[in-house]
C-alpha cells in the first residue's frame, strides 16, 4: 500500500467490501479499525480481521473453540507414574548400593510392566485429557526398567545403563507414534523419540570413543540449550504453497530443475486447531526431554574439578552456570506453566549439582564464596523491591536478559566439549 492510501481504498481494490452496518474490521488485539486511516498509520505486518456482526456462534462450536489441548483433569496419575521412573533411574545411577542386584530384578521388570500398561492406556484409551504429560509417563517408565536391569558388575558401568534405558524409551516412543490415535499426543512422541534418540546417539559415540560418564554428560547437557533455543522452529509442518502463491507471483524459476510448489488451499479451522495441537505437544514433549535430560545429566557431568588440565577446567566452570541461566532466562518467554517451569526446575537441579561440585573441591572456600553471593543477593533484592512495589517495568532489563541468554547459549556447548576432554581427543588423534 501506498503511505498515503486509505484503508478502505485498498479494500475495495482487492474487491472486500466491508458494510459498517453489519461488519466490523478490528486489529490484532480486537479494537477496532477504522476505513479512513492511511497506510502509514498503520503498523507494519498489522493483521486485520472482518467480523460478521449478524453472526452468533452455537454452544457447540463455543465448547470446541474453548477445549484446551491439555486438560489439567487425570495428570496427576501420569506425574506419578513418571516421577517414578525417574527416581528409580535417579537413585540407580547415584546410589548403586541402594538397588543390589536382587532388588535390580525385581524392580526392572515391575517398571517395565508398568511402562507397557501406560502404553497400552495412552494407545487404546485415549489420551487427550492427559496429553503431553501422559505421553512422558511411559517414556520415563521405560527408562527407569532400562536403568534398573544393568546389574552392578565391574563392566556394567553407569555409561551402559543409561544407553540401556535410553534405548528402551526410544523404543517405545517410537512404537507408541505409530500405533496411538490422538493426532496431538502422536506428534508429541514422534519428538520424544527423536530427542531420545540423539541423546541415545551421543551418549553411544562418547562411550565407544573411550570417555567417560561425566564426559558424555557434559556433552549433553551443554547441548541443551542451543537444542532447546532451535526446537520452536521445528514445530510447524506448513507446506510451502501455503505461505506463497508461487504459481502465481513468481516469475522467474531458480533453476530449470525447479518444482513450484502446490497452492495451499483453503484454510480451515479443523485443519488448523489440529495444527496447533500437534506443534503444541511437540514443544511440550520436547521442552521436557531436554528439562529431564539437563536436569538428570548434571549430577554426573562435573563429578570433580580437573586441577591439572587448564582447558578442561575452564570448561567445568563455564558450563553449568551458562546451561542455567540460558533455561531460567529462556523460560521467562513462555505463558504456559509447563514450559514456563521445566526448564526453570532443570536449572535449579543444574545449579544445584555445581554447588555440589564446589562443595566436594573446597568446602571452605564454597562456604565464603556463597556468603558473598548471598549478601549481594540480599542486598539487590532490596534495591529492587522498590521499583517492583510500584509496578515499575524496564525494557531495558529485558534486553540485557536476552543478551545474557544469547552468551549464555552460545558459550554453553563449546564448554561442554572442553569439559568432557575432547580437545585432548583430537590432540591424541591427531598426534597418533
Amino acid at each position: 500500500m501506498p503511505a498515503g492510501a486509505r484503508l478502505g481504498d485498498a479494500l475495495a481494490a482487492i474487491d472486500v467490501t466491508v458494510d459498517p452496518a453489519r461488519q466490523a474490521l478490528v486489529g490484532a488485539g480486537g479494537a477496532g479499525v477504522a476505513l479512513d486511516l492511511t497506510a502509514e498509520s498503520l503498523l507494519d505486518g498489522a493483521v486485520l480481521t472482518i467480523i460478521d456482526l449478524d453472526v452468533v456462534p452455537s454452544a457447540g462450536i463455543t465448547a470446541a473453540t474453548a477445549e484446551a489441548p491439555f486438560d489439567a483433569g487425570g495428570i496427576a496419575a501420569w506425574w506419578l507414574l513418571g516421577g517414578i521412573g525417574v527416581l528409580a533411574a535417579a537413585i540407580a545411577l547415584l546410589v548403586p548400593a541402594a538397588f543390589p542386584p536382587t532388588l535390580r530384578a525385581v524392580t526392572s521388570p515391575v517398571l517395565a510392566i508398568a511402562a507397557l500398561a501406560a502404553a497400552v492406556s495412552l494407545a487404546v484409551l485415549g489420551t487427550r485429557r492427559a496429553g503431553a504429560v501422559a505421553a512422558l509417563a511411559p517414556l520415563a517408565l521405560a527408562f527407569g526398567a532400562g536403568v534398573c536391569a544393568v546389574s552392578v558388575l565391574p563392566a556394567a558401568t553407569a555409561q551402559v545403563a543409561v544407553l540401556v534405558g535410553l534405548v528402551f524409551a526410544a523404543v517405545l516412543a517410537g512404537l507408541l507414534a505409530v500405533i496411538v490415535g490422538e493426532s496431538a499426543v502422536r506428534a508429541g512422541l514422534a519428538t520424544g523419540a527423536m530427542v531420545l534418540v540423539a541423546v541415545a546417539a551421543l551418549w553411544s559415540l562418547v562411550f565407544f570413543l573411550g570417555l567417560s560418564a561425566s564426559s558424555a554428560a557434559v556433552v549433553i547437557v551443554g547441548a541443551v540449550p542451543v537444542v532447546l533455543r532451535a526446537l520452536p522452529s521445528t514445530l510447524l509442518e506448513v507446506p510451502p504453497g501455503m505461505f506463497i502463491d508461487h504459481a502465481r507471483y513468481q516469475r522467474t524459476l531458480w533453476s530449470v530443475r525447479q518444482q513450484l510448489p502446490a497452492p495451499g488451499g483453503r484454510v480451515m479451522m479443523p485443519q488448523v486447531r489440529r495444527l496447533v495441537d500437534d506443534s503444541a505437544s511437540r514443544l511440550v514433549v520436547g521442552t521436557a526431554a531436554l528439562s529431564l535430560a539437563a536436569a538428570l545429566g548434571a549430577p554426573l557431568a562435573v563429578p570433580g574439578f580437573a586441577l591439572g588440565n587448564p582447558l578442561v577446567l575452564v570448561g567445568q566452570i563455564v558450563v553449568l552456570p551458562s546451561v542455567a541461566l540460558s533455561l531460567l532466562l529462556g523460560a521467562r518467554r513462555s505463558t504456559v506453566p509447563a514450559l514456563h517451569w521445566m526448564p526453570r526446575l532443570a536449572a535449579f537441579a543444574v545449579l544445584g549439582a555445581g554447588a555440589l561440585a564446589v562443595i566436594r573441591a573446597a568446602p571452605a572456600l564454597f562456604m565464603v564464596v556463597s556468603a558473598i553471593v548471598l549478601l549481594i543477593a540480599a542486598l539487590g533484592s532490596a534495591v529492587l523491591a522498590v521499583p517492583e512495589a510500584r509496578g515499575t517495568t524496564a525494557l531495558v532489563w529485558s534486553r540485557v536478559g536476552d543478551v545474557i541468554e544469547w552468551l549464555a547459549v552460545v558459550l554453553a556447548f563449546p564448554a561442554g566439549l572442553l569439559a568432557a576432554g575432547v580437545v585432548d581427543l583430537v590432540r591424541g588423534m591427531m598426534g597418533g
